[in-house]
């Protein structure tokens, strides 16, 4: 069995041996090419992972800011609907409780219409539904 001082020798030996531009290369290799793809491999792991953890940190942050906007957009939208529910004129209207077609226009253009006209225009959200019906597109999350 060799002994590290015995390994160590032959290595030295086997080195003593080589031509100079075999040693030179070796060498080369030992002190400049090792290090450097060592160093290179550690700083791009680093550079990775904070790359990746701020792209996250992005993610969550546009996550949560839509979810907070489609929670207004939710509660403007439930608010309306709301208002519109409990609209006593709106509701005659649609209850068909007028007795003439002429009644039934007088109140249309002089309650209803500007009802209307008013939560389309605060509510952007029912104005591009509106808008896209209109279009013949509709998406069922509106």
């Amino acid at each position: 069995m060799n002994t590290p001082k015995q390994a160590m020798t032959k290595l030295y030996h086997l080195f003593m041996d080589l031509k100079l531009s075999h040693k030179l290369l070796l060498g080369y290799i030992i002190i400049i090419l090792l290090p450097t793809t060592v160093l290179e491999y550690s700083l791009y792991n680093q550079n990775y992972d904070s790359v990746l953890k701020q792209y996250i940190q992005n993610e969550k942050s546009a996550l949560d800011i839509a979810q907070k906007n489609l929670n207004i957009q939710l509660n403007k939208i439930q608010e309306s609907a709301d208002f519109l529910s409990s609209n006593s004129t709106l509701n005659s209207y649609l209850n068909g409780v007028y007795d003439s077609q002429s009644e039934e226009l007088y109140y249309y253009i002089k309650d209803i219409q500007p009802l209307l006209s008013y939560l389309l225009k605060s509510h952007t959200v029912l104005w591009d539904k509106a808008l896209l019906s209109e279009l013949g597109q509709s998406f069922d999350f509106l």
